[in-house]
């Protein structure tokens, strides 16, 4: 049931602000190269730009969840919704709500901003989420799909230098996307369990934890590759690292343990490499960590977020891999196939 003295910081978190922050990074990438070498750069538009990101991703995010409540009841995710903390109902207002603040937003940097909302919206809530093409339950069109959001994200971030910088800042989309796309395949892993009881056709679902482990693989060496050929050395640095935290998780643990791990690390090793130019960045990583702890431990006995090498104290480690705390994947199936 909703507790009021809980009601606004559920709102908060039900919006996903952690994969929030992960999707700034796409953004601050490509509007790196207009804040280097000390140019401050067009700050004011690109503050306006993460606002109105975090309000349209809030709203994806939201979308995303309702339509995964099978598989994450399962997997122990979401659990505001699936504790009844807030009603699906409420929700979908949110969802809506936000979608309308960030497209006002984005009024505010013009057309072209918005048209390219509007893409990345269609793109990541409706395709991915929605019947009849649904791709989050296909195994390459859901990734596939994701990437192409990503895209839009370094474009536009990019594209706040103006058109004519626009071309400049396409230089960076090829390694930093093909990274993005290792991680995107790496987090399928931990999810099987959920995803294969109710049916969805993931990456690691179709094609097994040992082919998943092995494309993230390849995968970030090509980021590696693709950023030496660019020149991008802020992407080098971290894909260079990322590829032996994942070769790490890989080796040590074959089954799929360590992929929460190795995608939590890489995108962390990622985010790091943006605060020399975005310090401010780095501030509000370092707040949302600290505040997200604190709720979690305290409405959910959650360690969330985690690079998982502490311990807060609570009785669950997050995220959690596979079936929930008490979960039963075969009656969870059953359920799914009652309400159906």
């Amino acid at each position: 049931m909703a507790d009021r003295r809980w009601i606004l910081a559920d709102a908060f978190f039900l919006t996903r602000p952690t994969l929030v922050l992960v999707a700034w990074i796409f953004l601050l990438a490509g509007a790196q190269p207009l804040f280097v070498a000390g140019n401050d750069g067009p700050f004011f538009n690109l503050l306006l730009l993460l606002l109105q990101y975090s309000c349209v991703l809030g709203s994806a995010f939201i979308i995303n969840q309702l339509h995964d409540l099978d598989g994450d009841r399962i997997n122990g995710k979401c659990e505001i919704l699936t504790r009844g903390y807030l009603s699906e109902s409420f929700a979908l207002g949110l969802a809506w709500a936000l979608f309308a603040l960030g497209i006002l937003i984005a009024l505010a940097l013009g057309v072209g901003n918005v048209i390219l909302t509007l893409v990345f919206y269609l793109l990541t809530a409706i395709v991915y989420n929605k019947p009849p093409l649904a791709t989050k339950d296909h195994p390459l069109f859901g990734p596939l799909t994701l990437v192409l959001g990503s895209l839009v994200l370094v474009i536009q971030g990019a594209a706040l230098g103006g058109w004519e910088f626009f071309w400049f800042g396409l230089l960076g989309i090829l390694p930093i996307t093909v990274a993005g796309l290792s991680i995107t395949l790496l987090t399928t892993i931990p999810d099987i369990s959920g995803d294969t009881a109710v049916g969805k056709k993931t990456f690691a679902v179709s094609y097994g934890v040992d082919r998943t482990w092995l494309t993230s693989v390849v995968l970030m060496l090509l980021a590696v590759v693709l950023a030496v050929v660019t020149h991008d050395w802020l992407i080098f640095w971290p894909a260079a690292a990322a590829t032996g935290v994942i070769l790490y998780g890989m080796l040590s643990a074959p089954g799929g343990e360590r992929a929460g791990f190795a995608a939590r690390w890489s995108i962390f090793l990622m985010a790091l490499t943006l605060v020399p130019t975005f310090r401010f960045f780095g501030v509000v990583m370092l707040i949302f960590f600290l505040g997200a702890r604190e709720y979690h431990k305290r409405r959910l006995d959650l360690c969330y977020p985690s690079l998982g090498l502490d311990d807060c104290g609570c009785s669950r480690q997050s995220p959690p891999s596979g079936p929930g705390p008490g979960a039963d994947p075969a009656q969870a199936e059953r359920e799914t196939a009652k309400d159906a």
